[in-house]
């Protein structure tokens, strides 16, 4: 599922990520932050 998500972000016009801010950055949280890196769609952190 996270693979096709990944995959379907060029086709995206803008991304919204939410976050719960009362825990940690985890590992997957990075591999997905690191996958919006370099689009070319608005990304928006929450």
């Amino acid at each position: 599922m996270v693979r096709e998500a990944v995959a379907s972000l060029k086709d995206v016009d803008a991304v919204v990520l939410l976050v719960e801010a009362d825990r940690p950055v985890t590992d997957e949280d990075r591999h997905i932050i690191n996958s919006l890196k370099g689009l070319k769609c608005p990304v928006i952190l929450r």
